[in-house]
């Protein structure tokens, strides 16, 4: 008995010594891992896309008590913007992920595909990672998709995995870049009939048949794919279900079968793809006036004042947060070119695509207004005109001593402001607010001023911040005692 007690103390003693060997191997080692992946990342970046220098770019708001994460890096060739490298993990057969670096230009086309790790079965899953095989995906573009491209027979999981990287690298760089928009779909407004669409799945093609009926989502029908039996089955049956009970398209996703489910999302989206989107710009209807608009930048909101007269865009003045080396030599041009064009179809392969490409997003948005829809510089004009003759008709030595607050709609927030009546006249103005502050930062001041010496709201309101002056002129009206308010 004492034997086996000896024993059994023995063998937990030396289990116990493994344990802690084992895990301070791990400790030891996991750092020189991590370090070896690191540097062998750093040796790929230049393989998968040609440049010369690559800046990080981290996510703005990490989650509390984390480190920003890197969502993708520029890619610089000679000083100018080449492109991006996105690092994906997709699941291939062996149990880690197959991580990725995946290349992309600003034509956002695949340039390159580099495997920073991988766990497939060597002489079988590794086919997958072959360059004959990996060039199959170079120059294919969301657009094109990945449909046509065939998986690796006895490698199916590995080329599976490393064509879901590549779109997943595509999709996640277009959102974070915000080039793409996310299509809404209104069912109400798509006519009565059957439609079909087709969608990228695990192993394939999805092609589905759908049915709208007054305005609701009678049914969803998957017509082929070549997804595999048995693990795709739940998401072949419960994410049209749940699109028909919910009558929403965007469905939650099945554990276990998500490109599947993604595929289908996708395939239903394409088939009714011509009642999405927003309204297109007629640029031979614009309505004079002065529209804003805003779109996302590549340093954040990009936004923009667009004066029409005579039916044309005669000055677009805008305010951003972009790399100003890139930026601010970009924007003027693409300014200037839709001018002369009158037509927001221009060039944006300026080496500050995503600026250019917001510049052109946020005329797009202020334009769309143009119908006669939104408040112009005209109508502001003739609202403080009304103020004034109302004012010329009250004596301000009727308003009592004191200071009067009151609030109007800016650009983007609401203007506060205090104004201080003595002796008849207002001696003091004073705001707040949240606009643009390279515009209204500018512009507000003078029209405080000039409402100070002209004891009169009939102001000026140049171009650059029409909402945010209007937005003041409308919160003086707001605190003042007056029959105008």
């Amino acid at each position: 008995m004492k034997d086996i007690i000896k024993m059994i103390a023995v063998l937990g003693l030396i289990a116990a010594v493994s344990a802690g060997l084992l895990s301070a191997i791990n400790d030891f080692t996991a750092p020189i891992i991590e370090e070896n992946i690191e540097q062998r990342r750093n040796e790929l970046l230049a393989e998968v896309i040609e440049a010369d220098k690559f800046e990080a770019v981290m996510e703005d708001e990490p989650i509390d008590g984390e480190e920003p994460k890197e969502i993708y890096s520029e890619a610089f060739k000679n000083g100018d913007l080449v492109g991006y490298v996105v690092e994906v993990a997709a699941s291939g057969y062996g149990t880690d992920p197959i991580n990725m670096l995946v290349g992309v230009n600003t034509d956002y086309e695949i340039t390159g595909i580099a495997i920073l790790s991988h766990a497939e079965t060597p002489g079988l899953g590794d086919l997958a990672f072959d360059d004959e095989y990996v060039k199959k995906l170079e120059g294919r573009d969301l657009e094109q998709g990945f449909g046509d491209i065939d998986v690796i027979t006895g490698a199916t999981a590995s080329s599976r995995a490393v064509i879901t990287g590549a779109r997943n690298a595509l999709e996640d760089l277009t959102e974070a870049l915000g080039v793409t928009d996310e299509v809404v779909i209104d069912l109400a407004e798509i006519p009565d009939g059957v439609y079909e669409g087709a969608g990228q799945g695990y192993a394939g093609e999805i092609s589905v048949s759908i049915e709208v009926s007054g305005g609701e989502l009678i049914s969803v029908e998957v017509l082929e794919h070549t997804e595999t039996d048995g693990i795709a089955d739940p998401a072949l049956e419960q994410v049209p279900s749940s699109m028909v009970d919910e009558q929403e398209l965007d469905v939650d996703t099945v554990s276990g079968a998500t490109a599947t489910s993604e595929g289908i999302i996708e395939a239903v989206k394409d088939a009714l793809s011509e009642f999405g989107g927003e309204a297109e710009v007629d640029m031979d209807n614009l309505e004079d006036g002065t529209y804003a608009g805003e779109a996302d930048g590549f340093g954040g909101v990009l936004e923009v004042e667009v004066v029409v007269e005579g039916g044309e865009v005669i000055d677009i003045t805008y305010t951003h947060n972009d790399t100003p080396d890139y930026a601010d030599d970009a924007l003027p041009t693409v300014a200037q070119e839709i001018k002369e064009l009158q037509s927001l179809n221009v060039d944006t392969s300026t080496g500050a695509t995503v600026s250019s490409e917001a510049l052109v997003a946020a005329v797009e948005e202020a334009l769309l207004q143009a119908s006669g829809s939104a408040t112009s510089k005209d109508d502001s004009d003739d609202d403080a005109e009304e103020v004034s003759l109302n004012l010329e008709e009250v004596t301000l030595s009727d308003i009592d001593d004191g200071t009067y607050t009151g609030e109007g709609q800016g650009f983007e927030s609401t203007i506060t402001v205090e104004v201080t009546v003595q002796g008849g006249e207002i001696t003091d103005l004073t705001f707040d607010h949240d606009d643009t502050p390279n515009f209204a930062d500018e512009q507000l001041p003078h029209i405080v001023e000039e409402i100070k010496s002209e004891q009169s709201l009939a102001v000026d309101i140049e171009t650059g911040a029409t909402y945010s002056a209007s937005g003041l002129i409308d919160a003086v009206i707001d605190a003042l005692p007056l029959e105008a308010n």
